[in-house]
């Protein structure tokens, strides 16, 4: 009976009488058809299923790095250096700390604050330009009311000329990147702050600045504006997420970063121990120095 049946499966004029009448053989029909076109399709492709899993596994990878990966937190630790321009130029290690909020919403983009700091001024004296002291020189007046203000205005000309010992630099803004993880993973800063220029010229023993005993003050220049630009020179044409550890040398590649930055430095707010520089000048020299327009650039390393 099973041979008649088989023999009727294959006569075309009674394929649809088996199928219909029939449920077991229909059953069986269907599964022996499943079988074997899963065995023709993998004899076809051979070695091809292990090939497929790897390219699958390449292209789910590829996808995964593709898509944004931004920080909640980004830090930066680099070198900064500016030209002295008309006045006294920064130089020196600095670290730069930042919030993304945009962290609890999107994971395309950078959006928060952001604070740079700069602790140690250093131990290397900055000068001012020749021009700028000649300058000022010609057109310093000490104020006299008080032997303090007598002291002060020494310590600002000594300082003045001889040069600065390194600057503190302390500001805040706000950073945004559109593409984190693409095109260098460029970023946008815009901050402002103080900076502070280290005194050094004949303070320790004078006894009406700071009580004599210590030789560690400096002048405070406030409301600068510095508008900064990050970038990560080996991911211009890589996704610059970091997917394994810091210390792999690619991936550590990903973290080497490059600033330039323009600083409109507010030389006109300088002032120490609460005396301004320009009570000691006329307002010819402030016109000329109170703004110091200058660019510069930083190095260093940039995790966001």
């Amino acid at each position: 009976m099973d041979s008649y049946f088989l023999l009727l499966y294959f006569r075309p004029t009674n394929i649809w009488h088996i199928y219909t009448v029939n449920p077991k053989v229909k059953k069986t029909i269907l599964i022996l058809t499943l079988i074997f076109f899963g065995q023709f399709s993998a004899l076809s492709q051979g070695d091809n299923f292990m090939i497929n899993d790897i390219d699958l596994e390449q292209s789910f990878r590829k996808r995964k790095l593709s898509r944004p990966h931004n920080q909640p937190v980004t830090y930066q630790y680099k070198y900064i250096y500016s030209p002295y321009g008309k006045t006294f130029g920064a130089r020196g290690l600095m670290a730069n700390f930042g919030l993304n909020f945009a962290k609890l919403d999107n994971d395309k983009i950078i959006f928060g604050p952001i604070m740079d700091f700069k602790l140690n001024p250093g131990r290397h004296r900055i000068l001012a330009p020749n021009e700028f002291l000649s300058d000022f020189n010609d057109s310093y007046s000490p104020v006299n009311t008080t032997p303090q203000d007598s002291a002060y205005s020494q310590v600002i000309h000594q300082n003045l000329n001889g040069g600065i010992l390194g600057n503190s630099i302390l500001n805040f803004g706000i950073m945004f990147s559109a593409f984190p993880n693409r095109y260098g993973g460029i970023l946008f800063e815009i901050k402002t702050g103080i900076t502070y220029l280290q005194a050094h010229s004949n303070i320790y023993g004078n006894t009406f600045v700071n009580g004599g005993g210590n030789d560690r003050v400096a002048f405070t220049t406030t409301k600068n504006l510095i508008c900064e630009m990050t970038f990560k020179p080996y991911a211009i044409f890589k996704n610059s997420y970091i997917e394994g550890n810091y210390f792999d040398f690619i991936e550590f590649l990903k973290t080497i970063a490059i600033s330039f930055y323009y600083e409109r430095f507010n030389f006109k707010n300088t002032e120490f121990k609460g005396m301004e520089v320009r009570e000691l000048v006329p307002d010819e020299f402030m016109t000329k120095y109170g703004v110091d327009n200058r660019f510069g650039f930083k190095i260093g390393l940039a995790f966001y």
